[in-house]
């Protein structure tokens, strides 16, 4: 029988096992009977089909939910990364923007924000990062993480941060509506939380979100030539510098 992997946007990768055709499908139709999770090992019962809506928010009917303890198990046996939203799991293969130029883009964030806060209080962290999202009771993994101070992390577990000063996300055509839409709502929910960057990956663009001290978000863009500020963080970084051989040939 086969399982499937379902990304954020409803898709559906099966895996193949022993008695089951392995199969791309947009669907979630199991075979015979039902569905092997990807995640318990357990038949389940054929589930609805899931949609997406227009905020780039999974949708999905009568489909078991999978605690917090069942994730971070499997997630620590898996030999790819996957996010918890909401009680479901999806597969960050299937998520991720992947091109050169986008990686580029992600490294070259790392390396700016690393340099321009090398010495002080704040570390720098890589999209192998959990960090918790209380408000969907979710675990993702963002392209670009910065924390101040001393570390908090989730009660019971030793990876998933709670308290990131800096979420950054290199959008891609396949996430955006997810970054944008629920994803930030999760993230505004973060206490700590004081910026929140949207990279472009087509070039030239910034998207700053920042916490205002009454707790109000503030939206700005910058473009190519321009610098902006990282109040609390006490830091500046160019456009430009992000975009660095992003774009060259190959």
């Amino acid at each position: 029988m086969g399982y499937p992997v379902r990304d954020i946007h409803g898709s559906v990768r099966w895996v193949r096992r022993k008695g089951c055709k392995t199969r791309e499908r947009d669907t979630t139709e199991g075979c015979s009977r039902g569905t092997v999770d990807a995640w318990t090992g357990y038949v389940r019962p054929r589930p609805s089909r899931g949609s997406i809506d227009a905020m780039g928010s999974p949708v999905t009917v009568d489909t078991p939910r999978v605690t917090l303890a069942e994730y971070l198990s499997r997630e620590r046996a898996a030999s790819s990364k996957n996010i918890l939203w909401k009680g479901e799991i999806f597969g960050v293969w299937a998520m991720a923007g992947g091109t050169p130029a986008h990686n580029t883009i992600a490294a070259n964030v790392i390396v700016a924000l690393g340099v321009a806060l090398r010495g002080g209080r704040c570390r720098v962290m890589t999209s192998d990062q959990k960090i918790w999202v209380p408000r969907a009771s979710g675990v993702v993994y963002p392209d670009v993480v910065v924390a101040c101070g001393g570390l908090a992390l989730l009660e019971g577990t030793t990876d998933v941060l709670t308290n990131p000063s800096l979420l950054v996300e290199v959008l891609s055509p396949s996430t955006e509506n997810f970054d944008r839409g629920e994803k930030f709502a999760g993230y505004r929910a973060i206490p700590s939380l004081r910026h929140y960057l949207l990279v472009s990956a087509s070039g030239g663009l910034v998207e700053r979100y920042a916490r205002g001290d009454a707790g109000d978000w503030t939206y700005r863009e910058h473009g190519a030539g321009q610098e902006f500020a990282l109040s609390g963080l006490e830091i500046s970084l160019r456009v430009d510098d992000l975009y660095t051989a992003a774009f060259d040939p190959a």
